[in-house]
């Protein structure tokens, strides 16, 4: 018997303690050594967003407008409660709640692979852990990690309603109800990726009762069919609510990437994501699925499989349709990976109930793999997080003499260092110029993230923020021609040389105007020389960013 194979000393439980242990450890310490303050510049529109509602009530962009600038309007709640509650800094508070999530998603996978195969618990959490996606973003402070969460809690939850038969809601399926919720509201795709879940668990009973004619998998038919429906009237209600407070269906930072999307770019993608931790994780999570939906056409098998086979498919499929992403180390893939796991484990189990050593071997060879490939991420140019003492050296990159309270995450992290430094020339410079509502001064940039989050912190109502890319505001783009827009996966950019040169023309509505300052990484541009702006701030190499502050008129 399988079991008999992988039992040696202990009960099960303890076996999948051991491996949950393991696994977590293992994970924890190369992404605490290689990655420790992860991601780049996006996740302080969420913060941003956060601050907003627990200070002044209302989810509101930079300009004070109900816009939905957030990708995540879950992690915006979460976020806002924590700060009120505690009045901790958003962005420490960030860091924490995305590891904890990353931890309680592992465990929650190890918990659907029990569920799925008690033999195949003790080996998931070792892959789980250990993908390099889903180790690097653990870290980064944003929502990727709550998605692996979610979507586990959710096809655990679903799955033993499924598996009960219970094919009326009761008050035991309040859990599998809001789960589904807070699915539904952490990221733009999860509504369809949760619809075509459940959509193509429910196609795949209806086959084994219509043409396999198998009685047996009527109720679960049934149960599957009513848990789809709950979840279609918990996104039409979400999509009602989010039109009637924002006047959109989607986020905006949804909206304005929309006409990026390319489908080689996003099979592309996919392919490079895969590459950058372990073909062989994906190789074993395909084996896997086909091992899961065989044994559940062949017996009434647990429910869990078909329902993490389409899960896994539904986040790949809008992976490909999305275009991709332009972060590092695959972010869009990094919230499958916990499923994937699972059904590679399934696969691993199998393998190791036919020959254990060459199983045991192949299980080695994952982790060594995944683990290889977080070790040479880190020693990469694309970590965007600093390691070792490095990563502690955060105060001493700093100028200016306004430093907020930064947070670790913040400070161990590329991008953020270098807008430390930015911010301190800017918020010197905004204090000596002294805008106020009465007088507001125009701040442009195509990096929405953690300056503007500083900037207005300090000044809000005092500045307009003119978006770059339309990710948190979105007025302007009726203002600006369409040969002046060009659409990608950042989202819509805008030629800031005739926002500049046209801004003056444009109406009030379009909310903007010639821009009193302009920051951005990179040189201080020719352009803006060309157009009389003073590079008043130049950072060195490495960490190359500029403040411009336009001519007195």
């Amino acid at each position: 018997m399988l079991g008999s194979k992988l039992s040696g000393a202990g009960s099960a439980q303890w076996r999948v303690a051991i491996g949950l242990a393991v696994g977590l450890t293992l994970g924890a310490a190369v992404a605490a050594t290689q990655f420790p303050a992860a991601g780049n510049d996006d996740s302080h529109i969420t913060y941003w967003s956060a601050h907003a509602l627990a200070k002044y009530g209302a989810v509101l962009n930079y300009n004070g407008e109900h816009v939905e600038q957030s990708s995540s309007l879950f992690l915006v709640l979460v976020l806002a409660t924590l700060h009120k509650l505690m009045s901790l800094p958003i962005p420490a508070t960030a860091w924490v709640v995305s590891i904890l999530a990353a931890a309680l998603a592992v465990a929650v996978a190890t918990k659907l692979s029990a569920g799925l195969e008690r033999c195949a618990a003790p080996l998931t959490p070792l892959l789980a852990a250990t993908a390099l996606p889903f180790a690097y973003w653990a870290t980064s402070g944003m929502e990727t990690a709550l998605v692996a969460l979610l979507g586990c809690a959710v096809l655990e939850v679903l799955g033993s309603e499924i598996d009960a038969e219970r094919v009326r809601p009761d008050r035991k399926s309040a859990l599998g109800v809001a789960l589904m919720l807070a699915f539904v509201l952490v990221r733009p795709e999860t509504p369809l990726v949760l619809l075509c879940t459940l959509g193509g668990t429910a196609a795949f009973y209806a086959y084994l009762v219509l043409v396999r004619r198998d009685t047996d998998a009527r109720a679960r038919l049934l149960a599957t069919l009513v848990r789809f429906g709950v979840a279609l009237g918990l996104v039409l209600l979400v999509t009602a609510g989010r039109y009637v407070v924002f006047h959109a269906f989607v986020p905006n930072s949804a909206a304005a990437k929309v006409g990026g999307f390319e489908l080689s770019a996003g099979v592309t993608y996919l392919y490079k994501a895969f590459g950058k931790t372990s073909y062989l994780l994906a190789v074993a999570g395909v084996i896997g699925a086909a091992l899961c939906l065989r044994e559940a056409l062949r017996a009434k098998t647990s429910s869990r499989g078909p329902l993490l086979v389409a899960w896994t498919l539904a986040t790949a499929s809008f992976v490909v349709l999305s275009g991709g992403d332009w972060m590092p180390a695959g972010r869009l893939v990094a919230p499958m990976l916990p499923a994937l796991s699972v059904l590679a484990a399934f696969a691993v189990a199998r393998f190791i109930a036919q020959s254990a050593p060459a199983g045991w071997v192949a299980l080695a060879l994952l982790v060594f793999v995944n683990v290889r490939s977080e070790l040479k991420f880190g020693a990469s140019r694309e970590n965007g997080s600093f390691s070792g003492e490095a990563a502690h050296e955060g105060e001493d990159a700093l100028i200016g003499p306004q430093k907020p309270g930064f947070a670790f995450t913040e400070l161990g992290n590329k991008a953020h260092r270098r807008d430390a430094r930015l911010l301190g020339v800017l918020l010197e410079t905004l204090t000596r110029l002294a805008p106020s509502p009465a007088h507001p001064l125009y701040v442009m940039s195509g990096q929405a993230g953690m300056v503007p989050y500083y900037a207005f912190r300090e000044h809000f109502g005092a500045l307009k923020f003119i978006d770059l890319f339309a990710i948190t505001t979105h007025d302007i783009l009726a203002c600006i021609p369409d040969d002046k827009q060009h659409h990608g996966i950042h989202g819509v950019r805008l030629d800031p040389r005739y926002i500049i040169d046209h801004a003056d023309e444009m109406p009030a509505a379009c909310t903007a105007r010639r821009p009193d300052i302009v920051f951005s990484t990179g040189r201080f541009p020719r352009y803006l020389a060309e157009r009389g702006y003073e590079n008043v701030y130049q950072g060195p190499r490495e960490l190359e960013a500029y403040v411009a502050l336009a001519p007195k008129r």
